[in-house]
């Protein structure tokens, strides 16, 4: 099964139309595994791959001894490999590789690799060892609302007509000099964050922040007063822009300075909302203020891909042990942390989640731990396995 892996990678030809070049020497009218490669000093080229029926191996390059000290390309050897291969073949029927059963085909998201998410745009057939399929959805592709003429992420304060949701590829911070280099589209990482035209000092939240992930109970603390106040309303609503509010509490007959305005209790709800302030004076003059906030009561998701549950490894062939964990969440993952035999390995904050290991004998346990942005955590089973 791990063969056929290796050996499904190595005949994809729409990885090899990434060195058109080379691609346009390997191109087949048969199933064929091909790796091109060049010594790290560049002095020697190889090209080696296989049919079901066929290995071929090419190598061009100077002797230890010699000084010529010519370069040998990577083109060469793959044209040469090609003629061996096509002469080789001539008159025989190529059966293609066989895929064994333990092996199965899963549809992804790509370049991903997890299972599609609503807002995948692409979608690719890959192939896996059975038991060690995707289990999350794809989390690199997400829609948000944006202002279609700054670029950056809309808010409550963002007009109507300014606004439009678009699909953006997540790039892991340390890549996204090269995606931008490469032409992905990033997702903004700014607020559209523009001022009420009823600011006011006297009327503001001051907890939770602008843009929080809340869940639970919440307590809203901030102003609510001005001259003539007369009362205070807190109301929530659902959306970027609500189409109806519902109250928090009662009304307030009091002014607030820097205190408590009213207890949230965000049970049965999930996303994104606006929570509102209105103060109302003895004139019936309403200032209002808005706070936007992400509630996310739903924990998230974490387990173990490999190795599995009660797996022996030998010591012997895999000095190191490649663990992979799984992890996802509704609406935003925060950190993502691996103990071994209960002690903190490592902690992620974006996938991939794996993490090789020096093997030592006897038994051990894995367990992974979720948190998200909202606070939310969850402990994935602990898995038991076992180095001979």
């Amino acid at each position: 099964g791990l063969a056929y892996l290796v050996t499904d990678s190595l005949s994809d030809e729409n990885v090899r139309r990434q060195r058109q070049e080379i691609s346009n020497t390997l191109q087949f009218g048969f199933p064929a595994a091909v790796k091109v490669g060049t010594a790290p000093s560049g002095g020697d080229a190889w090209t080696v791959g296989y049919t079901p029926e066929r290995l071929v191996t090419v190598w061009m390059g100077g002797a230890q001894d010699s000084k010529s000290g010519g370069q040998a390309q990577e083109l060469w050897t793959a044209g040469l490999w090609r003629a061996v291969m096509d002469r080789s073949m001539e008159g025989v029927a190529s059966t293609g590789f066989t895929r064994p059963a333990e092996v199965t085909t899963v549809k992804v998201c790509d370049p991903g690799g997890m299972l599609p998410s609503a807002d995948c745009p692409a979608v690719t057939d890959e192939v896996f060892i059975a038991g060690t399929e995707p289990q999350g959805i794809d989390t690199l592709y997400v829609r948000q609302a944006v202002n279609k003429e700054t670029g950056r992420l809309a808010t409550v304060f963002t007009p109507l007509e300014l606004m439009e949701e678009e699909t953006f590829l997540q790039i892991p911070a340390e890549y996204q000099a090269w995606a931008k280099t490469a032409g992905l589209r990033i997702p903004p990482q700014d607020y559209d964050v523009l001022l009420s035209s009823q600011d006011d000092p006297a009327v503001h939240f001051t907890s939770p922040g602008m843009f929080s992930y809340i869940h639970g109970v919440v307590e809203l603390t901030g102003m609510a007063g001005g001259d003539d106040f007369a009362s205070y309303r807190v109301d929530i609503g659902e959306g970027l822009n609500p189409r109806s509010w519902r109250q928090v509490g009662s009304d307030g007959n009091q002014p607030v300075t820097e205190g408590k305005l009213a207890t949230l209790d965000t049970a049965g709800l999930q996303g994104l909302y606006v929570i509102r302030l209105q103060v109302t004076d003895r004139q019936n003059r309403i200032t209002t203020a808005l706070l936007q906030v992400t509630v996310d009561n739903q924990a998230p998701k974490a387990w173990i891909e490999y190795p599995a549950v009660d797996q022996f490894v030998e010591r012997a062939s895999t000095p190191e042990l490649f663990i992979k964990a799984g992890a996802e969440d509704q609406i935003n993952l925060g950190t993502v942390e691996l103990r071994i035999d209960g002690v903190k390995a490592v902690v992620w904050s974006q996938p991939p989640f794996t993490y090789v290991w020096a093997v030592q004998p006897g038994e051990h346990t894995l367990q992974v731990i979720a948190v998200d942005q909202a606070g939310n955590t969850s402990e994935s089973e602990v898995v038991s396995f076992y180095v001979e």
